[in-house]
């Protein structure tokens, strides 16, 4: 076979001529650091804030299991992001349909389709909405005296200010192109204060009690937690899943790549550069957090201003605020390549009322479908989310729905890996189209198997053999701020937890059946093959 090997953030040239029909009459007006600071927006939410809790949980406190845990997750993530980075610079048949996509051309049409599908319609409409809900709730934790954990303020309170947030962002979206791409490029940089306040936080407190340095004395009991300290793989195997939840949504560029300029090589390099800047980021977090004793930043506080209540209430005032920035970007980021995504499924007539979409969108901005489309599909799964969750008074079930998509969405990312190692031998996306990097064969394995791993692990023992052998424990790792423990009275248990998952599992593959069957009945002669159909020839092959 013909060695052919590229390094990053050199621009494709190939030989023969583009087998895709590709958009050039948008402007390109976000480069590298607009692409990196979209990336890292979406990234760097809430995972490195609140994750960390369970990590430590379940490694007991150990050091060395907590960081091995964080390192074996940047190893999948890093070998996953240079494997996209030769992925991404294949050629699709819109431009910003990014993962979906890149899978049409790597593993089949119906593949594709299935992702085309899920994006714009489940996958973004689901994430935005939960983040606009933890953002709510940032707002409301500003202030102590609001009491957003205590059943005086009900939840229903939240999502009628998550709703406004929603909305604001997708006006801002209707009425420039150019503005959230800036205003991301802005607010990234505020994501370091309440990182800075932690990593401070950490060093002062870890120099100031050294009996609360868990690298000195991993055996912790205190009010606040209980370890003791004994390394176990077990441990680090339980992290996984969460940690790779901070580390997700590196692939959103690609729903945007439409506007990025010279996308075949910005769209890798910044994929590269946020995976490595987050992970590094999140590892100092983690260290400072370990010399401290304190899983979650809260804890922290606790330990640092002890009975000072007035010093405590200033910092919390001070970190929520700049929390809600964060999370307030990280929507941000999801709402601007939310629109992306739909746009695309709407040029490629992929979804039902594509024509109306395309019609309403004449004489407006290139993006005006889009934006009316994920109105429609926030707009939906706000209501559903809401009817459960106004019920039980929670949010376990937003957070729970986030964690349940992280799942089948690494699934894909570890899949698509691999089947872009197989397209060495295969060569369903030509050589000439996308030339192999060096060491892309290795990344694309440790990601394929890492990937898998993490999808597994939740599939078959953290929601099926788990809550079938304690059915009855109450499951912890979802929610954020709001922990009212009205379900059941004793809070969400494990066999709850998991009949959740796994109906939204269920959803989440029948809804896109479910979509090209009514696609079916409501336009009879409708071009293109459906999920259950196969299609006659490689789709890009002209």
């Amino acid at each position: 076979m013909k060695s052919n090997t590229k390094t990053f953030g050199k621009d494709q040239k190939p030989t023969n001529q583009p087998c895709v029909k590709m958009s050039t009459d948008t402007a390109r007006h976000i480069g590298l650091g607009g692409a990196i600071c979209v990336i890292i927006g979406a990234m760097m939410g809430t995972g490195i804030f609140f994750k960390n809790k369970s990590v430590f949980n379940n490694n007991d406190g150990n050091p060395y299991g907590v960081l091995l845990s964080w390192g074996l997750a940047f190893i999948i993530a890093i070998a996953t992001a240079y494997t996209y980075g030769e992925i991404s610079r294949c050629k699709t048949k819109a431009q910003s349909s990014g993962l979906a996509g890149w899978a049409e051309r790597y593993v089949g049409y119906n593949h594709g389709r299935f992702l085309k599908i899920i994006y714009p319609l489940f996958d973004y409409p689901v994430k935005t909405v939960a983040i606009a809900v933890f953002c709510a709730e940032a707002i409301l934790n500003i202030n102590p005296s609001w009491a957003i954990n205590k059943i005086d303020c009900h939840f229903g309170f939240v999502i009628l200010i998550s709703i406004a947030i929603l909305a604001i962002l997708l006006t801002i979206n209707y009425l420039s192109a150019t503005f959230a791409p800036k205003f991301s490029k802005g607010l990234v940089y505020s994501k370091f204060i309440p990182l800075s306040i932690i990593i401070v936080g950490g060093i002062v407190f870890g120099c100031m009690s050294s009996e609360h340095n868990l690298f000195v004395n991993p055996q912790q009991s205190t009010s606040q937690v209980e370890w003791k300290g004994i390394f176990s793989f077990t441990g680090v195997l339980n992290s996984l899943p969460g940690i790779m939840f901070a580390f997700d949504s590196f692939l959103i560029v690609g729903n945007i790549a439409k506007d990025v300029k010279s996308p075949t090589k910005n769209i890798p390099l910044s994929i590269l550069l946020s995976m490595t800047i987050a992970g590094s980021v999140y590892m100092i977090v983690t260290i400072c957090q370990i010399c401290s004793g304190a899983g979650d930043p809260f804890t922290l506080f606790n330990y640092l201003f002890g009975e000072n209540q007035v010093g405590k209430k200033i910092i919390i005032i001070l970190f929520s605020t700049a929390l809600f920035i964060c999370m307030f970007d990280a929507m941000n980021s999801h709402v601007l390549t939310g629109v992306g995504a739909g746009q695309a499924a709407i040029d490629e007539d992929i979804i039902v009322g594509s024509n109306f979409l395309r019609k309403i969108s004449n004489g407006k901005h290139d993006k005006f479908g889009g934006v009316v489309l994920m109105t429609i599909s926030y707009s939906i799964v706000a209501v559903l989310l809401a009817i459960p969750s106004l019920i039980l008074n929670t949010d376990q079930f937003y957070d729970g729905i986030t964690n349940t998509l992280v799942v089948f969405i690494f699934l894909n990312y570890g899949f698509i890996a691999l089947m872009s190692f197989v397209n060495r031998f295969t060569k369903r996306v030509p050589e000439s189209e996308v030339s192999y990097q060096k060491g892309q064969s290795v990344a694309a394995i440790i990601s394929f198997i890492g990937c898998l791993f993490v999808a597994c692990y939740g599939l078959f023992y953290q929601f099926l053999a788990d809550p079938i052998m304690n059915p009855k424990e109450e499951f912890k790792s979802w929610g954020l701020f709001y922990n009212n423990k009205t379900f059941l009275t004793a809070g969400l248990t494990k066999l709850t937890a998991a009949i959740f998952f796994w109906g939204a599992s269920i959803l989440l593959f029948s809804f896109c059946f479910i979509h090209d069957l009514i696609l079916k009945k409501i336009r009879p002669d409708y071009p293109q093959p459906l999920l259950w159909q196969r299609s006659k020839e490689n789709t890009l092959s002209k």
